[in-house]
């Protein structure tokens, strides 16, 4: 009995609700697929800061294969697929200060309406004492915490122009206000 009650509940609560999707639907229709473009101004530019990292200064710290072959990957889609304008860094050009830079440089030259993109593909680290992590620049020595980017460096870049302390406190606002 309890079975075909929730069955009879489920199966009501979809068929009331069912309708009302269809209801709002012209209200929300895109009018006009150009206005998705990032070309009509009506959306910020697209920008990305694409490192990928293979060759590591110190021998500790092992090589890899294919981080360079992924971000240039990810650039090309970025760039010729979405438009985006693309900043790359590859190998030893990623270093801790460069990284630090392009950071602060993208930080303070993106518009709320700007949409970014930050792609890492390189070793990355745990900190276990404070719960959180870095990335390693090429320039890193292993073992030495202090010479890695810490992920929150990372959050404070994306979220300075924007008035959120943390990426997620944009989605817990949005979340709570809807």
């Amino acid at each position: 009995m309890k079975k075909i009650v929730i069955f009879v509940l489920i199966l009501f609560g979809f068929s009331w609700w069912t309708p009302a999707l269809g209801k709002d639907d012209n209200a929300r229709a895109i009018k006009r697929i150009q206005d998705l473009s990032h070309q009509s101004v009506k959306l910020g530019s697209y920008r990305a800061l694409i490192i990928g990292i293979n060759d590591y200064e110190d021998p500790k710290i092992p090589d890899l294969k294919t981080a360079v072959v992924d971000a240039r990957a990810m650039a090309q889609v970025l760039r010729d697929r979405y438009g985006f304008e693309v900043t790359l860094m590859l190998d030893r050009k990623a270093t801790k200060k460069a990284m630090f830079q392009a950071l602060r440089k993208l930080a303070v030259s993106i518009k709320r309406d700007d949409s970014v993109l930050v792609y890492y593909a390189g070793h990355g680290d745990l900190d276990r004492v404070y719960k959180d992590g870095w990335w390693v620049p090429s320039d890193a020595t292993a073992g030495k915490p202090v010479m890695y980017m810490d992920n929150v460096q990372v959050q404070k870049a994306m979220c300075i122009n924007i008035g959120v302390k943390s990426p997620f406190d944009s989605f817990r606002k949005y979340i709570f206000n809807h």
